[in-house]
């Protein structure tokens, strides 16, 4: 399942998942518009592409501020900024999705990529987990616009202590794991998810998105190879 609104109605039937879910929405002008309103960050992606191809970060105005990549261009008016992502959209189906502050490190933006797999053997379970820290002043954190890979215990803010932050580390991966699951159930072929999270700055853990094929080229770059090696061993069985 590629669509990435289908997959977050699938999520929000389970009211556990709820309060981790950012408002989401299939992309119109008028709930553009009051999404807007309601926060001062709105993300449109495309539905249906991933590596965080056609990502469009806008701040809530006037005047709004829209950006693609490191390029950001300033729109007076509403009217002017719809008019902006129509051209960049090219007809392509989009979805609107609440901007999250993410925690940061050093001022770089940085989310969570957390694989749950299940083989014959063995129920579902998290098999690894690594943080994408984000290049400066860059709106995605994926490695394919230049993220950098790196264990969450090492961008944490010092003021969380290591226990605390340990803690931090296994409530993502319950998240993680409840959402795959929830997911499973209404795809039965389903046999593993790169679950992609959020941590804002209050601690409060999000699902950005979930994907059903997920890259794992990502944890080549961890120096612990045993990551790779067991999310490897997974997908063999």
């Amino acid at each position: 399942m590629r669509s990435k609104w289908n997959k977050h109605q699938i999520l929000n039937m389970a009211a556990k998942l709820r309060a981790h879910l950012p408002e989401c929405s299939p992309y119109k002008r008028t709930t553009l518009h009051k999404m807007l309103q309601r926060h001062r960050i709105v993300y449109a992606k495309p539905d249906n592409s991933s590596l965080g191809y056609g990502v469009i970060r806008i701040e809530s105005g006037p005047p709004y501020m829209l950006q693609s990549g490191t390029r950001r261009i300033r729109c007076k008016s509403f009217s002017s900024l719809w008019r902006t992502l129509q051209t960049q959209m090219k007809k392509r189906p989009y979805i609107l999705q609440q901007g999250i502050e993410l925690m940061t490190r050093h001022g770089r933006r940085f989310d969570l990529r957390v694989m749950v797999q299940h083989s014959k053997s063995e129920s579902w379970q998290v098999t690894g987990d690594a943080a994408r820290l984000a290049p400066a002043r860059q709106i995605i954190t994926n490695i394919s616009a230049g993220g950098s890979v790196v264990p969450l215990l090492n961008l944490l803010p010092d003021s969380i202590s290591t226990a605390g932050k340990h803690e931090l580390s296994k409530q993502c991966a319950n998240v993680a794991l409840m959402a795959s699951k929830q997911l499973a159930r209404h795809l039965p072929y389903l046999k593993e998810s790169g679950v992609d999270l959020a941590i804002d700055r209050s601690r409060r853990i999000w699902i950005l998105e979930l994907n059903t094929r997920p890259d794992t080229k990502m944890f080549n770059r961890l120096a612990d190879r045993s990551i790779i090696e067991k999310i490897n061993r997974f997908r063999s069985e």
